[in-house]
């Protein structure tokens, strides 16, 4: 969603912009869009999912707030394999990266299984998630995959 996109929409008395890849559920990320927005909105966070912005050639190396990376997605609802095409499900899924499995300061490892989504992302000071395009050449419009 744009700055223009949410004058155009600024009636509307709850006005959200939602990110969701179908591999994750229909909304992955939420964020509320209120009066005098000043730029464009961010995605929002995770909601019932956890977010990890990763460097976009390597997974296993987690990205500080305000570098570009790509978004994976964890939890629950996370797909579980594409219809008969494992090649395709083994790129799209990653299990237990090792700083995942390393874990933190006050937060012990542990293991899971998150979906690369191939989008590009990096994380606002607020924590919220800023869109910015691709690793690849997908074409979506409107949030729908075009096969070209």
């Amino acid at each position: 969603m744009t700055t223009a996109d949410a004058a155009q929409w600024k009636s509307i008395p709850v006005l959200l912009n939602t990110y969701g890849p179908a591999e994750a559920t229909v909304k992955t990320t939420v964020e509320r869009i209120l009066p005098g927005l000043n730029g464009d909105p961010s995605i929002g966070r995770g909601i019932g999912s956890n977010t990890w912005v990763t460097d976009r050639y390597d997974y296993q190396r987690l990205l500080p707030p305000g570098a570009i990376g790509e978004l994976l997605i964890e939890g629950p609802l996370v797909f579980d394999s594409y219809l008969n095409n494992g090649t395709e499900t083994n790129a799209a899924l990653v299990e237990d990266p090792t700083w995942l499995l390393r874990g933190a300061p006050g937060a012990p490892g542990r293991r899971g299984r998150l979906y690369r989504t191939g989008d590009l992302v990096k994380y606002r000071a607020d924590g919220s998630l800023d869109f910015m395009g691709r690793r690849d050449d997908q074409v979506k419009i409107r949030g729908q995959r075009i096969e070209l």
